[in-house]
């Protein structure tokens, strides 16, 4: 799971190479909700708001594919929305 810097102001380009990606501003996301986040070639995140604390995970369900931006999030685990599938993969503080 990626670490998220929430004091940054800037979007700047990474020592590796690879460019950051603005998620918008800490107060736009309130806790216990999630936000979609858009990448290159068309894969997608899912950012989660916890008890203060941010989240991404791809979002798509490792098991039929649905996406997890849809799913119930219920502290850290998130429940697919598509038949309730849980398991240890989404559980936010795993990665």
């Amino acid at each position: 799971m990626q670490s998220i810097d929430t004091h940054n102001d800037d979007v700047q380009q990474v020592a590796d190479g690879e460019s950051t990606i603005d998620a918008g501003r800490v107060e736009d996301l309130p806790d216990g909700s999630c936000k979609t986040i858009e990448l290159p070639a068309g894969r997608e995140l899912a950012l989660f708001r916890v008890n203060g604390e941010f989240y991404a995970t791809e979002n798509s369900c490792p098991h039929q594919g649905a996406r997890l931006s849809q799913g119930i999030l219920c502290e850290h685990v998130i429940e697919c929305d598509l038949h309730g599938w849980q398991d240890w993969h989404l559980r936010l503080q795993n990665g």
